[in-house]
């Protein structure tokens, strides 16, 4: 939950949608693509209110049941920056 609220308080205006999705016995892995407002202060720069193009990466353990019970996530922030110190 705090990584989402910190998130939350960076950027504004999530639109995301999965780009690629495979899947290996109980294992799923989602690609996707997003797109955020720099709306709030991120890497100690203030907001620019910039559109932002992000990549987030998502491994997902399904158990026994059928039910997530693990998840990795990467989102590529150095990508953020980059994007929100272009002139």
């Amino acid at each position: 939950m705090k990584h989402a609220e910190d998130f939350a308080s960076m950027f504004s205006d999530l639109k995301g949608a999965p780009s690629h999705i495979l899947v290996d016995k109980d294992l799923v892995f989602v690609r996707s693509k997003i797109e955020v407002t720099h709306s709030g202060k991120a890497f100690d720069i203030p907001a620019t209110n910039k559109r932002l193009k992000l990549t987030a990466f998502d491994l997902h353990h399904f158990n026994k049941e059928g039910k997530i019970d693990k998840t990795w996530h990467l989102e590529d922030f150095y990508g953020a920056y980059a994007q929100i110190k272009a002139e």
